[in-house]
């Protein structure tokens, strides 16, 4: 406070009601100053591009870092879900999607309900399958890959 004295000058913050009601002000206007500043990106410069070839290294480098194969979360899976944790259904939602290269993608996800404990319950949710599709996705190819998983 002293100047004089070498000590630094410091700002002190009150939590008087009407410093509080100045320190919200100030936040409101540099929040009101940013928002000048933000713009919305066009969908194109949102859009990443990406190959069945960057998909499949990126996949390995996760795979990798993360320690684990599908293998192995599969066999987890089916110990959880046959467990005395999970009594209701599985639901299956499944998602297909060409990329600007046009290759194909199908995925297949597993929701569930677990109990925790008694009368405490959980909404979990994780990855069952997910392929390459080769050529075009109808129903009948997009049958036979959700076969495939489920089987």
């Amino acid at each position: 406070k002293n100047t004089e004295s070498g000590h630094k000058k410091t700002a002190l913050i009150q939590n008087l009601p009407g410093d509080i009601k100045k320190c919200k002000v100030d936040a409101e206007h540099m929040t009101q100053t940013l928002d000048l500043d933000l713009k919305e990106k066009k969908l194109k410069e949102q859009a990443i591009k990406y190959t069945h070839k960057e998909f499949h290294r990126a996949a390995i480098e996760w795979f990798v870092a993360t320690d684990q194969s599908f293998k192995t979360h599969l066999k987890n899976l089916k110990v959880e879900l046959n467990g005395p944790k999970v009594s209701g259904k599985i639901s299956l939602t499944c998602d297909a999607w060409q990329a600007e290269n046009t290759d194909g993608y199908f995925a297949v996800t597993g929701h569930w309900i677990e109990e925790t404990a008694p009368m405490q319950w959980k909404l979990k949710s994780t990855l069952v399958g997910f392929t390459w599709l080769c050529n075009a996705h109808n129903g009948e190819q997009l049958g036979q890959a959700l076969f495939k998983f489920i089987d």
